[in-house]
């Protein structure tokens, strides 16, 4: 056999190994020769689970919102009274009287709330007589935009309207003896409403202060009827009950 036959059978018999791992590297083995698998089969990512859970949240966040949260507050101020007598055509001329009232409710929505209020004035009327009023009003109050603590309110109930001496008064206040007096001089029960608006600015976890302003009336019927104006302004404390 001729030497250069032999070198070529030589050579083909040890290139034969290295080309059979060279078509095994192709086949997967080596990184830069894998197939790439097709892109339509790589799974879609789940999706589903992550909507559900923000459902839930949502609805958490819902129910925590609309919990109800009960409050407390009380309002302290000063008051036009005038009264125009039932077929009158105009008030009498106003003059002012301390206010106070107090009251307990919930919010029932963020914008809603429902409560059961009581107001009363007093009024010392310089001829040794004293005027008191006192209404209970169950109403509501809207706050349309709640981060701006401005709200309007409304309400109606009952209220009752005394006349009596004044010896007669402070005895029954403080108790401090016996007086002759005892009996009113006028005692007058009617139906009451109101309507206000304020602005509560938060001041602490619980507390919120702010102005107010009312317009409260009571009316009386009956001979010799009449009805009361009370256009009241002063000052509220609120506290809320939350988490």
């Amino acid at each position: 056999m001729r030497p250069v036959a032999l070198t070529t059978l030589l050579l083909a018999a040890l290139a034969a190994p290295l080309l059979a791992q060279s078509g095994k590297d192709r086949r997967g083995d080596n990184p830069y020769l894998r197939e790439v698998p097709d892109s339509t089969e790589v799974a879609a990512p789940e999706t589903r689970d992550h909507h559900d859970t923000i459902e839930e949240e949502d609805d958490d966040l819902r129910e925590q919102r609309f919990q109800p949260r009960f409050y407390a507050g009380f309002n302290l101020g000063a008051a036009a009274l005038s009264i125009r007598p039932h077929g009158g055509l105009a008030y009498a001329p106003s003059h002012t009287v301390p206010t106070a009232s107090f009251g307990v409710g919930a919010q029932v929505a963020p914008e809603f709330s429902v409560g059961l209020e009581t107001m009363g004035w007093i009024n010392f009327t310089g001829n040794q007589t004293v005027e008191t009023t006192g209404l209970l009003l169950l109403g509501g109050r809207l706050t349309p935009a709640p981060s701006s603590g401005l709200y309007l309110r409304a309400g109606g109930g009952v209220g009752a309207y005394q006349l009596q001496w004044e010896d007669s008064w402070w005895n029954d206040l403080f108790d401090d003896g016996y007086c002759d007096c005892d009996v009113p001089l006028a005692f007058d029960v009617g139906l009451a409403w109101n309507v206000g608006a304020g602005l509560l600015v938060p001041v602490g976890t619980h507390t919120t202060i702010g102005p107010a302003v009312d317009l409260y009336f009571l009316d009386v019927g009956g001979p010799g009827g009449y009805r009361q104006r009370v256009l009241t302004l002063g000052l509220t404390v609120q506290y809320s009950a939350h988490d």
